[in-house]
């Protein structure tokens, strides 16, 4: 993230640079900072459904300004709407929302787009277990953990559904 800050800061620093400032930034957990470098993008590009799509997910991520957030991935998908990552933002803002029902479907439509990609198939085991349907909830889990997904997180999910079907 220094690195990638200094050579941001510099005159003339390209959208490429700080892109990958603002996926460094929020993979290193500094959200806020991503938040404010995707401004910075989206004011050079404010059409770049890639832009778009990132800023609105790391909205939904963080369940705040939720409105923006599905406004951004809604434009996104206007320019992209087969982008199987773009489809699973949508999920995941809508789950955000509260609206079950309309995220799992964004959800299964990414799966059957990007196939066995752990990420969207926890977001799926997530609506799935909200929804009540257990069962599903952990085959997905499942799924996502031999697709690569963090297995202590995983893990405790499936935890979490052992004490759901417990007495």
């Amino acid at each position: 993230v220094p690195f990638l800050e200094r050579a941001a800061a510099l005159p003339g620093a390209s959208e490429q640079v700080l892109f990958e400032l603002a996926v460094a930034q929020q993979e290193s957990g500094r959200r806020r900072a991503a938040a404010g470098t995707l401004e910075q993008l989206l004011k050079r590009n404010p059409d770049s459904p890639d832009y778009l799509n990132f800023y609105g997910y790391l909205l939904a991520e963080d369940g705040r300004e939720l409105e923006r957030a599905r406004e951004m991935i809604d434009r996104a998908l206007e320019a992209d709407p087969d982008n199987g990552a773009y489809i699973d933002s949508l999920g995941w803002v809508l789950y955000q929302q509260g609206d079950l029902e309309g995220a799992l479907d964004q959800l299964i439509r990414a799966v059957n787009v990007l196939g066995d990609d752990p990420v969207v198939l926890e977001h799926l085991g997530d609506c799935l277990r909200d929804l009540g349907r257990i069962d599903e909830a952990r085959r997905t889990y499942e799924r996502a953990l031999q697709a690569g997904a963090p297995e202590e997180r995983i893990e405790e999910r499936l935890r979490g559904l052992d004490e759901m079907e417990a007495p």
